[in-house]
């Protein structure tokens, strides 16, 4: 690897911290910004955490080849890591994409309580975290939280090289397009479907509905849906998106507690538009895997 100097590992760590800084405060956030070298990183969190063993290893195997880190109040950089890019222009370059995109981070866990981008985060974090650990490491671009963060990051990168680099900007914009190409075609082609299915079911059958708060409000302590009378005449029913909603009760576990026959027209209409959402997300889905397969299957992932 190139040699890493203190002078560029100055320049590295003001990048970053500007970069994320101003983000928190641009939206009124407050986090703990450590811009290190991977090393110091597994020393002192890694190593010194008070986490089962396991949970260690689980650990070393997301950061291990990661450029930053986002873990509760911390956000880690690890500026030493850029330097295995060819050129000062990819490592700037790199640089300020991961500050944006672990800032991103930071924000997403500010959305409202009640909005779809919340919900369908929490559906992704909580599938890597207790149903499917390894898929994560395969096809990280893949969950929402990421797809939201690269689309924000890309686009806030180009803004940033064009003011602070503009030589570098000028050099890089076709990658730069064509990366912000390839993070929109996945955001088309994201379906929170299946995820959905198999936490809503984790939550159903271990009783944990404070893994996922708004559950609450669509499932009982032991477990069992509400109906829709119940759901609908909720205190916080018009706060929910009703991409929420949707998603809920267009579930085959949940149109199984249902007597179709015996429903009321306004429960009847919901559960129509309900339909109608899974409907679209699925065609739509199928649509854009089938017309983006052959790009995507040519592209690799850069970060």
């Amino acid at each position: 690897m190139k040699k890493f100097d203190k002078e560029k590992e100055k320049l590295f760590k003001n990048i970053s911290c500007s970069i994320i800084t101003k983000e928190l405060k641009d939206n009124n956030l407050e986090n703990n910004i450590y811009p290190i070298r991977y090393i110091t990183y597994y020393k002192n969190v890694i190593l010194k955490s008070k986490e089962r063993f396991k949970d260690k290893i689980k650990e070393y195997f997301y950061s291990k080849d990661a450029l930053g880190a986002n873990i509760f109040n911390y956000t880690f950089i690890f500026i030493d890591r850029f330097n295995m890019f060819n050129t000062l222009d990819e490592q700037i370059l790199e640089l300020v994409f991961t500050s944006y995109h672990e800032a991103r981070h930071i924000i997403q866990h500010s959305f409202d309580e009640y909005s779809y981008d919340r919900f369908l985060n929490t559906i992704d974090r909580i599938y890597k975290g207790y149903i499917n650990s390894t898929d994560y490491n395969y096809f990280h671009d893949d969950y929402s939280f990421e797809i939201g963060a690269n689309l924000y990051a890309i686009n806030k990168t180009k803004q940033y090289l064009k003011e602070h680099y503009q030589d570098i900007y000028n050099r890089k914009i076709d990658e730069l397009n064509e990366r912000e190409d390839k993070y929109v075609k996945d955001y088309f082609v994201y379906s929170p479907l299946t995820r959905t299915k198999m936490v809503i079911d984790l939550v159903q059958r271990e009783k944990k509905m404070d893994l996922i708060p708004i559950m609450k409000h669509f499932m009982n302590e032991d477990g069992t849906f509400k109906n829709l009378k119940e759901i609908m005449n909720d205190r916080d029913y018009g706060k929910i998106d009703k991409k929420i909603i949707y998603s809920i009760i267009s579930l085959k576990e949940y149109l199984n507690t249902l007597d179709m026959k015996k429903l009321p027209e306004n429960e009847k209409n919901l559960l129509i538009e309900a339909l109608k959402f899974h409907k679209i997300i699925t065609i739509n889905s199928l649509e854009n895997i089938e017309k983006y397969s052959d790009e995507l299957n040519s592209i690799k992932t850069i970060i």
